[in-house]
C-alpha cells in the first residue's frame, strides 16, 4: 500500500516548502533535499557530482549537508548496482508529517465520501491550501453547507468559506447557528 506522500496527487516539494519552519533545514540543506526530491521524480539517478554541479557548492559541503541530512534521518543512501538511491521518505515521517496528515486525511476522506468519488490532484491541493487558512471544523461545516444545499464540488465549498470568510465567520458563529436551527 502507498505511503502518503507516494499519492501521485501529492507534491512532495511543494509540502517541504510549506512546512519548513518545521523541519528545520538549513539553506544548503533545502537545497540539496529539493534537488534530490526533483530527480528522484524524473528517475534521475542522483549522485554527488550531479548534486555539485546544479548546487554550486563545493563537493565538500554537498557532503557535509547530506551528512546533517543523514544524521537527521531525513536521508538515506542506500547502494545499488547502478550507482547510490537517495531516499528522503523519513523527511515525510516526522512528528509534523504525520501530526499533518492525519488530521487532513480526515478531512480528505470526508470530502471523498461527501462527493461519491475519487478526489481529483487540484481538489486535493485546494482542500490542502484551505488546511493552512481555515480551522478544519469550519472547512466540515462548509462541506456540510454544500451538501445541504445539494451542490457538491469543491468551487461551491470554497464559495462558502470565501463568504464566511468575509462576514468574519468563525467556527463558534457557525455552531451557534447550527444549533439554534
Amino acid at each position: 500500500m502507498k505511503k502518503w506522500y507516494q499519492e501521485i496527487y501529492f507534491n512532495k516539494r511543494d509540502w517541504i516548502i510549506a512546512n519548513l519552519e518545521f523541519l528545520n533545514l538549513s539553506p544548503d540543506e533545502l537545497c540539496i533535499v529539493l534537488l534530490i526530491d526533483y530527480f528522484n521524480s524524473i528517475k534521475q539517478i542522483t549522485s554527488v557530482e550531479l548534486l555539485v554541479k546544479k548546487s554550486s557548492m563545493s563537493i565538500d559541503r554537498v557532503n557535509d549537508v547530506l551528512e546533517l541530512l543523514q544524521r537527521k534521518s531525513y536521508l538515506e543512501i542506500l547502494p545499488t548496482p547502478k550507482g547510490p538511491v537517495f531516499k528522503l521518505d523519513n523527511l515525510f515521517e516526522t512528528k509534523i508529517a504525520k501530526s499533518e496528515i492525519i488530521a487532513n486525511n480526515k478531512v480528505l476522506d470526508l470530502f471523498q465520501s461527501e462527493l461519491g468519488k475519487p478526489l481529483t490532484r487540484n481538489e486535493v491541493q485546494k482542500i490542502n491550501e484551505w488546511s493552512k487558512i481555515y480551522d478544519q471544523k469550519l472547512i466540515i461545516y462548509a462541506l456540510r453547507e454544500a451538501s445541504i444545499n445539494k451542490v457538491l464540488n469543491i468551487n461551491y465549498v470554497s464559495g462558502i468559506l470565501n463568504k464566511w470568510k468575509k462576514e468574519h465567520k468563525t467556527v463558534a458563529d457557525i455552531e451557534k447557528f447550527l444549533w439554534e436551527n
